[in-house]
């Protein structure tokens, strides 16, 4: 279902054609939701360290971005 979720809205943002970049955060322990965006084409350019505090406990981010428009 998040599968065919995100091929719907990447569709929708290609077919406004003004955005040429989609960019988002993901935890790595989210191991799920990291192989659903890689699976969709996006690639890992960065990673925040403590980005996030949860219940006093800190968590990296993953950045990752899909070129939709050239």
């Amino acid at each position: 279902m998040g599968g065919k979720l995100l091929e719907s809205a990447l569709k929708e943002i290609v077919a406004h054609g003004q955005i040429a970049k989609v960019k988002l955060t993901v935890n790595p322990k989210q191991r799920a939701a990291v192989k659903l965006y890689r699976k969709a084409g996006f690639k890992e350019v960065g990673r925040l360290h403590r980005e996030l505090k949860v219940d006093g406990r800190y968590y990296d981010e993953i950045i990752m971005e899909k070129q939709v428009s050239r």
